[in-house]
Order: structure tokens, then sequence, then C-alpha cells
């Protein structure tokens, strides 16, 4: 809880900490996950990463709402991507590079959130730890897609 002596917390603080809330919590590696993707014997690898991924996202989705009851907020889901809808059956190749897009358009999401951040401490140091997770993320992820 914050002192009530301190300055309240800005709207664009709130807004982009429940953006990042809501990419964890509609988690697009359990969406592959659940989508029953094509997984051939020299795929476990990649399909062991989307498995941890998900139990990542699970995680940080729990602390992104704890970050934000502690700043006085309450956490907003997002609506889902529609577009999950259309990632049933097709190869654990393919769905390697879709979760791959949607952890870059989400890691720019956060990159262009820090300023906005910056005058809450609590804020910017969970953004910025959620940067440096999702680029670990991408890192492993494009190792396993060449």
């Amino acid at each position: 809880m914050r002192d009530n002596k301190q300055d309240p917390v800005p709207r664009n603080v709130y807004d982009a900490l429940n953006v990042a809330f809501s990419h964890k919590y509609h988690s697009m590696a359990q969406y592959i996950l659940e989508a029953g993707p094509y997984v051939r014997p020299e795929d476990g690898a990649g399909m062991r990463e989307i498995e941890l991924i998900a139990a990542e996202d699970k995680a940080l989705a729990d602390h992104l709402a704890d970050v934000i009851e502690r700043l006085e907020g309450i956490p907003q889901v997002g609506l889902f991507n529609p577009d999950v809808a259309n990632l049933n059956y097709l190869s654990l190749e393919y769905l390697l590079g879709v979760l791959i897009r949607s952890l870059e358009d989400q890691l720019a999401q956060y990159e262009a959130s820090l300023p906005q951040v910056q005058s809450v401490p609590l804020a910017s140091q969970t953004l910025e730890a959620l940067c440096a997770a999702t680029r670990g993320r991408l890192e492993r992820l494009r190792a396993l897609a060449k």
C-alpha cells in the first residue's frame, strides 16, 4: 500500500501496468499450448520452452496484479487477441514464429511505456524487469526457431 501523503499514481502508469498484466493473463504461449500444435519428435525443446513461458506468464500476471494493487489500482484484464482462434493444429515451427512476433510487439509496448512510469519507482522497476525477461525469452525462442 502507498502512503496517502504521496502523490497519486498517474492514470497512464496504471494503463501501462494493465497492458502488461493483460498480455500475461492472456498468455500467447498458453493459447499455443491449448491449440494442440502439431509436434514432431524433434520439436521437444520448443514445446518445453513454450510450456515454460506459459508458466512464467501466469506468475508474471499474478505479480503484475500485486504491483497494481500495491499502488492502489485495480488490475484490469483487457480483451484477448481474437487471432488465437486461428492457431489450432498448426505446426510448432509456425507457432514459434507467432510467439516471437507477439513477444516482440509486447516488448515494444513495454519499452514505449517506460518513460511514462518513471515517476513511480515500483512501476518502473517492474516494467524494466519485464523488458529484460522478454528479451531473454526472445533470445531463447529465436535460437530454437533457427
